[in-house]
């Protein structure tokens, strides 16, 4: 099986400018579809390593990534 170890922040999302404004993650559109087309090519499952696969993270980044067409069985790990 073929896995793409994803960390999100900084890579799908857009950080604050200073991390006294606050964390607002925004993922990014463009960086999804890029993502979504490695996918398709590779056959690749998506495992994160990211503080996003625990506690709500994992939930929150899971139901945006299914509003934007990604099967929750890409995820594993």
């Amino acid at each position: 099986m073929k896995v793409i170890f994803l960390d999100v922040d900084g890579v799908l999302n857009a950080m604050p400018r200073t991390w006294n404004e606050g964390y607002n993650p925004r993922l990014q559109p463009e960086c999804i579809e890029l993502l979504r087309q490695l996918l398709v090519r590779t056959g690749a499952k998506i495992v994160l390593s990211s503080t996003w696969r625990t506690g709500d993270g994992y939930v929150t980044f899971g139901r945006e990534m299914m509003k934007r067409g990604f099967d929750p069985s890409l995820f594993v790990g």
